[in-house]
């Protein structure tokens, strides 16, 4: 008899469902909890991963790093109570390391899910293929990797048009990006924006495309996002796109979401290089009281103005014998978390 993994997975997944919504009760049994983690776990391990087709792996892999994000949220109080029951777990000798080796755990599940996807591009529907992208920028933000994140939510875009998850999500990104700013307008001008793409999706969304505890959430972020600013920002007026220059270099990078500028992070606007190391005085430094963290900051902005102004001049530039001599010798330096949540280069990939 042929085994329908297919059925299996889905099966997994309705009891990682039914964990996911054990937690949302406040007063959820913890021997029920131990039950439902070591039931999923015995049937993911029923399963060889290598005998499952594409389609399958995809499921395998999108329903296993559903239910880590779970399993890292629920044992993070009684992490040695649920060694007990979980082989995951038990590989671990603290929550930390658990957490640690978690994080990259769910990525490499989420992006070799999207790599399987587009094998089965014309199998797989495009919202299930959403969710991935949507899940996997949200790991990303709960590590704090808030730029990654947001490209993550904008690639579904590609797939389908106005993905309620993907615009709700991106929604509160606008919050998680403000956290990282000094400028109270622009605050506010990403606040706003994220209150105002909630509120239509809240408004329009039906119960297919999400479900009513997922909704009700969404609508407890707008909320919050609205109390931020009518009680911390009510002083300020948002960020003005009249704050942009007109000037076709500055606008060239800003279509391509290469301004140093975090409005420029979700949006082709907002084309002026205002991001600034934060003023966090000497003391940061300890016994050395030197400079020497800026020294590295403005080495790192310094090689990515280069590097953009080299793009910009192969792009817009024509030559006789059709090569600039940038093109010889340019380097796009990889700023990870630049600085301090990150700029994306991959756009300029494209040119």
């Amino acid at each position: 008899m042929v085994r329908d993994y297919v059925a299996e997975l889905i099966g997994i997944g309705s009891e990682v469902d039914k964990l996911d919504q054990l937690l949302l009760k406040k007063q959820s049994n913890t021997t029920v909890v131990l039950m439902h983690v070591s039931t999923i776990e015995e049937k993911f391990n029923s399963i060889d991963f290598e005998k499952l087709n594409n389609i399958e792996k995809t499921m395998y892999l999108y329903t296993k790093s559903n239910y880590r994000a779970i399993l890292q949220y629920i044992t993070h109080k009684e992490f040695e109570e649920f060694k007990k029951v979980s082989l995951i777990l038990r590989q671990y000798k603290y929550y930390d390391d658990f957490v640690f080796e978690n994080f990259s755990s769910r990525i490499k599940s989420y992006r070799d899910a999207i790599v399987l996807t587009k094998e089965e591009e014309h199998t797989l529907s495009k919202a299930y293929v959403s969710q991935i992208y949507v899940n996997l920028a949200n790991v990303y933000n709960e590590m704090g990797r808030t730029v990654e994140s947001i490209e993550e939510l904008k690639k579904v875009e590609n797939f389908i048009d106005q993905f309620p998850m993907a615009r709700a999500n991106l929604a509160i990104k606008h919050h998680s990006l403000s956290t990282k700013i000094t400028d109270r307008s622009v605050m506010r001008f990403l606040i706003e924006k994220g209150v105002s793409e909630l509120e239509d999706v809240c408004k329009s969304v039906t119960p297919d495309h999400m479900p009513d505890d997922i909704l009700a959430q969404f609508i407890e972020w707008k909320r919050y996002m609205e109390e931020i600013i009518n009680v911390h920002l009510s002083d300020v007026k948002p960020w003005s796109l009249i704050l942009d220059v007109d000037d076709n270099y500055k606008n060239w990078a800003s279509k391509r979401n290469l301004s140093l500028n975090y409005i420029n992070i979700i949006y082709e606007y907002g084309n002026v290089d205002d991001i600034q190391m934060v003023d966090m005085g000497l003391g940061y430094f300890g016994e050395e009281n030197n400079m020497e963290y800026y020294s590295w900051f403005n080495t790192i902005k310094q090689e990515f103005n280069m590097a953009r102004y080299f793009l910009y001049k192969i792009d817009t530039s024509s030559y006789e014998n059709g090569v600039h001599e940038s093109q010889h010798h340019n380097l796009l330096i990889n700023t990870l978390d630049y600085p301090a949540i990150g700029i994306g280069l991959s756009y300029s990939k494209s040119l």
